[in-house]
């Protein structure tokens, strides 16, 4: 049974969680035991701000990114229209096509849609 003060501090109350890699951890936690037993007693003060990521078109992280989507599409493209083009070594021979009806076409969705909704809820 909390009073009205207590519940009023606890909508201002903002709970924070940092990560750190577990030898980082452990040396915190040794270092605060090491000196918790001396007189001065003084414990791991860490501080923390917010992050605050840096905008930058100039950033070559960015451009990486840009050149290999780009290079990724034209792939796509390439590979996708390979059999409209004569005598290319990826287009499949024309007695392996095979023509999807709109049957079938149907079925693929209804039986994939009923796939995944089956693999969401179970």
């Amino acid at each position: 049974n909390a009073s009205k003060e207590e519940l009023h501090w606890l909508d201002h109350l903002d709970v924070f969680a940092v990560f750190v890699q577990k030898a980082l951890g452990e040396k915190l936690l040794a270092w605060n035991e090491a000196h918790s037993s001396a007189k001065d007693s003084q414990s791991v003060l860490l501080t923390v701000t917010a992050y605050e990521p840096g905008i930058s078109f100039w950033d070559p992280s960015l451009a990486a990114e840009l050149f290999g989507a780009t290079a990724l599409v034209v792939a796509g493209a390439l590979f996708a229209t390979a059999d409209l083009r004569p005598g290319s070594p990826i287009a499949a021979k024309e007695e392996e096509v095979l023509e999807v009806g709109s049957g079938m076409a149907l079925s693929f969705c209804a039986v994939g849609s009923g796939a995944l909704m089956t693999l969401f809820f179970f």
